[in-house]
């Protein structure tokens, strides 16, 4: 594997041999090398502080209910300190696939002071992912981002999300266009993760096609011969394009989630209207949105989400079931510590079935805004994807 300029090599050798120490004892526990892992995303900030070199480093995972899974993996920090596990995460969701399996979201923040103004990789690998997995099943998860501490004006990483298991139909084309937002404005793109990246050997493909991404973060899929309750494995990876970088590499995050194809001519997924896109808050001004959701055939919808800002509610409130259509409303007063903070939203209305959609969209807290009301803007990307089209609900297409 090539690895990016400036990079500090030093530091990969010693976690390395760790991880495979690790995974050779984890080999020889009974319930070895468990098929549950689900999800994982990483994401950075500079720390509150005068100290330009303090990041805070935030890593959201999924895992089967009950599993043990938190604390499996192991990251490396890429300056040859040492790691971190996320084995004190807290849980942020409990939530369920098509057939009623529970898995749990977890969420975990670390402070680490780097020991120059460089770029290191944050990195973890483990095994196994879900043995039902029609690319990838029983195999490893990898996962690497790029902080970039070089330029003082970038204050962190892009902040994405998606479910930990996205439901796309089942036999049709499908467009979903992920939510990402830049703190500092940056541009981005967004492309599919290299094998060596992932761990994920084989590209989800239904028949003759694969699934493929945009730029700007959308994900396009026809699934033509696809089968009800497929899933499949994905990571795909969003990197900053900031003005003035001449060195060719930027920082970088990793998403990495499920596709489960859904749906039958029998029951339709819920439909989902409301606020999308990426907002622009103020700090101390409170933030509302009300989301629609309807469920086609008229029965009741249950509304969970998948972590929320810190202090935000929903009401109705979270796992609560209600008759069809029904509205959410999301409220948030972010507090001065927010400002600079990105947070990525997912709000689920699911039906009696398992289908379920998504209300999407992603806030940023500045200090410059002094009105109350919040501001759409353009998702900043080098594709399409604007503020009044990045949702999380596939658009549906006949195929051709």
């Amino acid at each position: 594997m090539q690895w990016p300029p400036f990079v500090n090599m030093k530091s990969l050798s010693r976690p390395y041999i760790f991880t495979f120490i690790c995974a050779v004892m984890w080999a020889l526990l009974p319930d070895a090398a468990a098929s549950h892992f689900r999800f994982a995303n990483l994401s950075w900030k500079r720390a509150p502080g005068t100290n330009e070199l303090a990041v805070e480093i935030t890593v959201t995972e999924s895992w089967r209910i009950n599993s043990g899974g938190i604390g499996e993996i192991f990251y490396q920090f890429g300056d040859d300190s040492d790691g971190f596990s996320t084995s004190t995460s807290t849980r942020i969701a409990t939530l369920a696939d098509i057939a009623g399996e529970q898995y749990e979201v977890w969420r975990y923040t670390t402070t680490h002071t780097y020991p120059s103004n460089g770029l290191f990789q944050v990195s973890g690998s483990s095994c196994c992912r879900i043995s039902t997995l029609a690319n990838a099943a029983d195999g490893s998860e990898s996962f690497a981002m790029l902080v970039d501490l070089r330029s003082s004006n970038n204050t962190g990483s892009p902040v994405t999300t998606a479910p930990v298991i996205l439901q796309m139909q089942s036999g049709t084309n499908n467009s979903v266009a992920l939510p990402i937002v830049d703190p500092d404005g940056d541009a981005f793109s967004v492309r599919l993760a290299t094998s060596s990246e992932s761990s994920i050997f084989s590209l989800p493909t239904v028949g003759t096609n694969s699934i493929s991404v945009t730029a700007g973060g959308v994900l396009n899929w026809n699934t033509e011969g696809g089968v009800s309750g497929q899933k499949f494995a994905l990571q795909v990876i969003i990197e900053e394009t900031r003005a003035g970088n001449t060195t060719g590499t930027n920082g970088t995050v990793p998403l990495d989630f499920i596709i489960e194809l859904a749906g039958s001519l029998t029951n339709l997924p819920p439909t989902v209207t409301g606020t999308n896109g990426s907002i622009i808050i103020g700090a101390n001004q409170r933030f509302t949105a009300t989301f629609v959701g309807t469920d086609p055939e008229g029965g009741p919808l249950r509304i969970t989400h998948q972590g929320l800002p810190p202090g935000a509610t929903i009401t109705p409130g979270d796992g609560t079931t209600n008759s069809s259509p029904t509205s959410v409303l999301f409220s948030w007063t972010p507090a001065v510590s927010d400002v600079g903070s990105s947070y990525a939203v997912l709000i689920f209305f699911t039906d009696e079935g398992g289908l379920q959609r998504a209300a999407s969209f992603a806030l940023t807290v500045s200090s410059s805004l002094s009105f109350r009301d919040f501001e759409l803007v353009s998702i900043n990307s080098a594709d399409t994807a604007s503020g009044s089209g990045a949702s999380l609900n596939p658009v549906v297409s006949s195929n051709g």
